[in-house]
């Protein structure tokens, strides 16, 4: 029951960093889609994409090892 509590609890706390890191990027993505011209649209976007993936192994890594 208390491990069940635990991965719970680590899991709200991996949802809320994902949140917090990603949010950023999405709005900036979804800015450079609407209001530049179509290279750095698509720039943006992929930069974005690859800076998901990152946030998404760093907190694999770090709230898994734990």
């Amino acid at each position: 029951m208390e491990k069940v509590k635990t991965e719970n609890r680590k899991d709200a706390k991996a949802t809320s960093t994902a949140f917090i890191l990603m949010f950023p990027a999405l709005i900036l993505a979804g800015l450079a889609v609407f209001y530049a011209p179509l290279g750095i649209s698509v720039v943006a976007v992929c930069l974005a994409i690859y800076q998901f993936l990152m946030i998404k192994k760093f907190i694999e890594d770090y709230y898994k090892g734990r």
